[in-house]
């Protein structure tokens, strides 16, 4: 929904709200935002298991180096551009991060 996206800010758009801004308002024919699909989808534990039980090099690196716990911020984000199906429910909507400097919303997202 307009209100869910508009509550969520993307990680990104906290460290740099002016670019985020730039990019936001410039003209793009479109952008996608995928929002908290990829805040809510994590590595654990379970996720790292089921990977490496095929064993190459690629999956020994993984279950060595992966980080634990954090989103899938890239991969959430990697999937749904390359595979649309996954995507359940849209907005069409105009967007901008909120720079103002004494704002208690600062580098929030506002749809």
């Amino acid at each position: 929904s307009l209100l869910q996206a508009d509550l969520n800010s993307d990680f990104n758009i906290l460290f740099d709200p002016k670019a985020a801004s730039i990019v936001l308002t410039a003209d793009f024919p479109s952008i996608v935002l995928v929002g908290r699909a990829a805040m809510m989808a994590t590595v654990n534990p379970y996720y790292i298991d089921s990977i490496t039980t095929k064993i190459n090099p690629y999956t020994k690196l993984i279950a060595k180096y992966y980080p634990r716990n954090l989103p899938m911020w890239d991969e959430a984000t990697a999937a749904i551009l390359t595979h649309s199906n996954l995507i359940i429910d849209t907005v069409y909507a105009l967007a901008d991060a909120d720079i103002a400097y004494n704002s208690p919303f600062y580098g929030t997202i506002h749809i």
